[in-house]
């Protein structure tokens, strides 16, 4: 929060009136690495709508889109790798004026709240503005936003062209090795942290598999099949199983030899 310059203090006295200060709290949680999370969030629905924000909506990858880009990656024999980028909605501007109360832990006066400078997880807002700081950035260092679908872009080389897909602060990248590792210079230049995966098997809870040779690819969750198992227990105990969901009611005959 203090690296990415979040918010400044001031005083109650200063705030006009009729305005109020959102609420936040703490957030814990242990990700699915084991990895303990703490994160402070905004309480989105104390946000008053035509004050403290106005339009909230922010495009995501169409699983189509990625489909087609798995494609692109086995006939072009590029590479992919993972972007994720760190605290990314810190990053987002804000549109809007928006005070916030201290949260537990913070150094604040009696007197003092938070201005928000940028936008905060929680935000109802905080998506689209990331997306907008996100949209920006890439231009700047050469890619282009398909008209067909938002959260795609690409960029022209001599030799080739490279593929980036987003989903919020998650991006999965196609290309040469050395126009990525450009790339993630670029966007590292723009003041953004990344966390760089060049194993590309788990994006979006998806995991991503190719045969030897790469030509062909394989998209499941086995993971969350595992959990759903896990969940419901001995309910589902004894069922009969099929690798690959299907119409209710539809039977499929095979074919007579000959």
């Amino acid at each position: 929060m203090m690296q990415n310059v979040v918010w400044k203090f001031v005083k109650k006295d200063k705030i006009e009136k009729g305005r109020k200060c959102i609420k936040c709290k703490w957030v814990f949680d242990i990700k699915r690495d084991g990895t303990f999370r703490a994160r402070l969030v905004a309480c989105g629905y104390s946000q008053i709508p035509g004050i403290d924000f106005k339009e909230t909506f922010s495009p995501v990858i169409n699983d189509v889109a990625l489909r087609i880009i798995i494609i692109c990656q086995i006939i072009w024999k590029h590479i992919s790798v993972i972007l994720d980028v760190e605290v990314a909605f810190l990053n987002g501007e804000l549109d809007e004026i928006i005070y916030m109360q201290c949260p537990e832990g913070i150094e604040c006066g009696e007197d003092e709240v938070l201005l928000l400078l940028n936008s905060i997880y929680g935000l109802v807002q905080a998506a689209r503005q990331f997306f907008i700081k996100f949209n920006q950035i890439l231009n700047k260092i050469g890619f282009i936003q398909s008209k067909a679908e938002p959260c795609l872009f690409y960029k022209q080389f001599k030799d080739h062209i490279m593929l980036m897909v987003i989903h919020v602060d998650d991006c999965y990248v196609i290309g040469k090795k050395e126009s990525i590792q450009q790339t993630i210079k670029d966007i590292q230049d723009s003041g953004l942290k990344l966390k760089i995966n060049y194993d590309t098997k788990d994006y979006l809870s998806c995991e991503f598999f190719f045969n030897d040779d790469k030509t062909k690819a394989w998209i499941g969750q086995p993971h969350f099949v595992k959990k759903i198992v896990n969940n419901f227990g001995n309910l589902i105990e004894g069922t009969q199983h099929y690798k690959t969901p299907g119409t209710p009611n539809f039977g499929i005959v095979r074919p007579n030899d000959g």
